[in-house]
């Protein structure tokens, strides 16, 4: 059953990286620094 819990957090964590490396460019950087 924990597995799930690991494909969920891997899923989010490779999802959060999609979207800190895509968000900045699509909103013109919104990350400052």
């Amino acid at each position: 059953m924990k597995t799930r819990l690991w494909i969920t957090l891997a899923v989010a964590m490779v999802v959060g990286m999609l979207i800190g490396l895509l968000a900045p460019t699509r909103n013109g950087g919104r990350h400052d620094g």
